[in-house]
């Protein structure tokens, strides 16, 4: 029994005399983050993809710092290209590791229009991302699928997926 409390003091002393593992928290503010997906290059129905990590937002060293939180502000989706009068472009879908969001968004190339247009201003597409973006910080990576129709008669359609964010990081 003795032994027993000797064992159990050098145990306590040596759980104390440890130095206490504590983390720096800092947030990084109003960051832009915008991925680019793979252009569409044909006419019809389309689907493009990407592997987005966390290592993409530039800001973050993924070597020193660990993302703890992510406040999504603004999200918004740009399409650009060398659109033409009466070019339309759909999108149907984005998938995000087995999550789906339906957008069903439709656009007309009028001619005054310029090279780019946007999806934006969605509550629903919002909280879509920030569940989006949970799953990055957690994973370190998120796969996404974009689904729809293009009809550009002169040029590759370029999906990019717009965000501002705040990040929380851990050193």
């Amino acid at each position: 029994m003795k032994l027993y409390n000797k064992y159990l003091v050098i145990l306590i002393f040596t759980i104390l005399a440890l130095p206490s593992c504590t983390y720096e928290y800092e947030w990084i503010n109003d960051l832009s983050f915008d991925y680019r997906m793979l252009p569409v290059v044909a006419n019809g129905n389309f689907e493009t993809h990407a592997t987005i990590r966390a290592s993409n937002i530039t800001e973050i060293d993924p070597t020193t710092q660990e993302i703890a939180d992510i406040i999504l502000k603004k999200t918004w989706i740009q399409f650009s290209g060398d659109f033409k009068h009466n070019d339309k472009v759909e999108l149907h879908n984005i998938v995000v590791d087995k999550d789906t969001f339906y957008i069903n968004y439709e656009y007309s190339i009028d001619s005054s229009e310029p090279k780019r247009f946007y999806y934006e201003d969605d509550d629903d597409y919002g909280a879509f991302m920030q569940k989006s973006f949970n799953t990055l910080r957690k994973n370190g990576f998120i796969r996404v699928w974009i689904n729809g129709y293009n009809n550009t008669s002169m040029s590759k359609l370029y999906i990019t997926l717009c965000n501002d964010i705040d990040v929380q990081v851990r050193e």
